[in-house]
């Protein structure tokens, strides 16, 4: 398996890591990338969240996922952080589950540690 994933989810939100694993390793198959990765998958609230994206974005609000490379320790990616709350209401209005929505945003935040952006 090309990408190993910790999961730090201290409020023990019911996350599938099989369903991520699998996401990302679909990912990686689709780059062509076979070395294995290693990354951090972080589980916050709204509040949390909050936090994060007013520390490094400065956006008093919110957000679904965001990505922190991790330049000191070359054996990790990077760490991905993901609001459970915002995760769950997405997948209620999209009327999917929650964890093929963590699953998504897993996704999305391995893009951009491998380098993609929003154009």
């Amino acid at each position: 398996m090309p990408i190993s994933v910790e999961l730090i989810n201290s409020e023990k939100h019911p996350i599938s890591i099989e369903l991520v694993q699998k996401y990302l390793n679909f990912t990686l198959r689709q780059l062509g990338l076979t070395d294995t990765l290693n990354i951090e998958l972080v589980i916050v609230n709204d509040q949390e969240m909050i936090i994060l994206n007013k520390k490094f974005r400065d956006q008093q609000k919110t957000t679904d996922v965001l990505s922190f490379e991790n330049p000191t320790n070359k054996e990790i990616l990077g760490s991905i952080v993901i609001s459970y709350d915002t995760a769950k209401a997405q997948a209620a209005q999209a009327g999917t589950d929650v964890n093929d929505e963590v699953a998504s945003l897993a996704n999305h935040g391995l893009l951009h540690l491998l380098g993609y952006d929003h154009v």
